[in-house]
């Protein structure tokens, strides 16, 4: 993401040769103490700290400490506001766009993500940013329940991800998009994304797209009012050993074969599905599947009310 920085100290020119190095190599650790040390060493003019900011939420971000994330890039959203740095304000937002959806900020998050797309055509070497902010805002909206609005994002990702060549990120984002469209209850458009994923797949494995596919195809079939098929998908991710299979897959599978065994009149059954998918969708922080799998447990309340 980022091109070659200079930095003006003490009145001569600094590069952050080591910065770029720790990011690119993922050496983030490093990157945060390298951005803390030049901090605390004084004498950096305005933009020259909002540079480090920035590059130090971004490290911050990367290990997954997206408080401290946020913090950082608040900092660094100000500094490049006061250098009239356009070009570090708008990366800066960016990051702290995507530090905020992690921690469900969802209206700060959109504001950010909103502010850096603003500011592209003031921007240089953003490197794939474009369709990480549209992946970032779609995933901002699928927090509210907007699914149209989550689409229409993720139709911009498409295009700029399509423009890169990258055929796995792609998937991916069929794969969201796919999803919206079945919570939406749009099968029709959400079988040319199913499509175009299985295609790349039968071109280069992939073993976590797969489970994330089948997964998809189980809501679509279940959707389609063919239990039988949606529940069968749902469990060959339940094979022991199966690679590729995550957390995320199995909330997803669990709450599908709740609302499956809902339907088919299995009570007790649906409600341990809907206990599951709470387990899996807690530890993996994904409110999406919260709110689905906590809509199950009611569901599932509201039928043994009714029949005891």
């Amino acid at each position: 993401m980022w091109g070659p920085v200079s930095l003006g100290l003490g009145g001569s020119v600094l590069p952050l040769a080591k910065m770029e190095r720790y990011l690119q190599t993922g050496a983030f650790h490093q990157a945060r103490r390298e951005a803390e040390r030049l901090l605390q060493g004084g004498e950096l003019s305005v933009e020259v700290e909002a540079k480090l900011l920035r590059m130090a939420c971004r490290a911050a971000y990367s290990l997954n400490d997206h408080y401290a994330a946020s913090r950082l890039g608040g900092l660094a959203v100000e500094k490049a506001r006061n250098a009239n740095d356009q070009e570090t304000l708008g990366l800066a937002h960016f990051d702290l766009g995507c530090a905020l959806v992690e921690i469900g900020d969802t209206h700060e998050a959109e504001r950010n993500l909103l502010a850096f797309l603003a500011l592209l055509p003031q921007m240089t070497g953003t490197d794939g940013s474009q369709g990480q902010a549209w992946i970032k805002l779609a995933a901002v909206y699928k927090q509210r329940r907007r699914w149209d609005q989550a689409a229409e994002a993720l139709e911009s990702a498409a295009r700029y991800v399509e423009s890169e060549g990258d055929r796995s990120q792609r998937s991916q984002v069929a794969l969201e998009l796919a999803w919206c469209h079945l919570l939406r209850g749009d099968q029709a458009m959400a079988a040319p994304q199913l499509a175009l994923v299985e295609e790349h797949l039968a071109e280069q494995r992939n073993d976590r797209l797969s489970a994330e596919l089948i997964c998809r195809k189980a809501l679509y079939h279940r959707l389609e009012r063919d239990l039988t098929a949606s529940s069968r998908l749902c469990q060959e991710l339940f094979v022991a050993g199966r690679q590729g299979v995550t957390g995320r897959h199995m909330a997803e599978a669990t709450w599908i074969m709740g609302e499956n065994a809902l339907d088919l009149g299995q009570v007790q059954e649906a409600g341990l599905f809907a206990n599951q998918s709470l387990e899996y969708a807690t530890r993996e922080n994904w409110t999406s599947l919260l709110n689905l799998a906590g809509d199950l447990r009611r569901k599932v309340a509201e039928r043994i009310t009714e029949l005891s």
